[in-house]
């Protein structure tokens, strides 16, 4: 049997496929010591064996076949392992293969939009941009940022004293952009070349002791979304792409999507946000 896994700074994902239908499986990477550094000390196949028992990974085999784990996440793209490597886990038998991330990135974007080419930003605990193009079998990391999902949790810890990302979200989804952005219309009195006037000029600009909580949440939201949504679509610009495949645990935030869309369709170029976009890392390496 076959899985990916994909060790990430948040959470670490497992995708399978049993019995022609995807599986996937997720914990939270705090639980864990993950910086797994190779496959030929005791201590790190221990580190491994912790991760896939609390997977349940070994409630999903037969202990008498071989089995097939690759890997991948931050730690890949510097790993000590170039080759595959077999290695033993309660006597059953694994051959470990290594997958860089960014490699993982723009295959599962590839596979999960079904696009030959674009810009895939896995928007993670922070954020990468690959650029992919299966015709070429490119998988390029092009760009990176520290705003992401990690960001969103901190900034909203640090001034709603809120962690929790779902309540956050909710929160967020009832606040008013105009009353904690500057808007250009509000500096500029109209539209700026293919900015509208609704565009934000400046994050944050209204804050005050007496905003809203569901402003300061949206806020926060908008403030990462636009950011990294204008590094991609400048990256679009530059290798003239026009679509953006966006993936990782942060890209399935609802109003971080609407901001995203509202933005990239002032320059022509599609926001994709496909199924199990949450997962496109773990695609990606299952399918490399």
């Amino acid at each position: 049997m076959k899985f990916s896994l994909d060790l990430g700074g948040s959470t670490i994902d497992l995708f399978y496929i049993k019995n022609k239908k995807k599986e996937f499986r997720s914990v939270e990477s705090k639980l864990f010591n993950k910086n797994i550094k190779n496959f030929k000390e005791i201590s790190e196949i221990s580190k491994l064996k912790i991760i896939l028992e609390k997977l349940e990974v070994f409630t999903l085999i037969d202990t008498t076949e071989i089995h097939t784990l690759v890997i991948t996440g931050g730690f890949s793209n510097t790993h000590q392992n170039a080759r595959d490597t077999t290695i033993f886990i309660q006597n059953i038998q694994f051959t470990i293969k290594i997958v860089s991330e960014f490699i993982a990135i723009g295959k599962g974007a590839e596979i999960c939009s079904k696009n030959t080419s674009g810009i895939a930003v896995s928007l993670g605990t922070g954020t990468a941009m690959v650029l992919f193009n299966a015709n070429k079998k490119q998988y390029e990391h092009i760009k990176g940022t520290g705003l992401g999902g990690g960001t969103f949790i901190g900034l909203s810890k640090a001034l709603l004293n809120i962690s929790n990302f779902k309540e956050i979200s909710t929160l967020a989804l009832r606040g008013t952009k105009n009353d904690i952005d500057l808007s250009i219309g509000e500096i500029a009195g109209g539209n700026i070349g293919l900015l509208p006037s609704s565009a934000t000029a400046s994050n944050f600009a209204k804050y005050s002791n007496k905003t809203k909580k569901s402003d300061i949440a949206l806020g926060i939201s908008t403030l990462i979304a636009e950011s990294i949504t204008a590094l991609a679509i400048e990256k679009c610009l530059r290798y003239k792409q026009t679509q953006i495949v966006f993936g990782g645990k942060f890209s399935k935030l609802s109003i971080l999507q609407k901001h995203v869309k509202a933005t990239t369709k002032l320059f022509n170029i599609t926001a994709i946000f496909p199924i199990n976009s949450e997962y496109i890392t773990a695609i990606g390496a299952y399918e490399s």
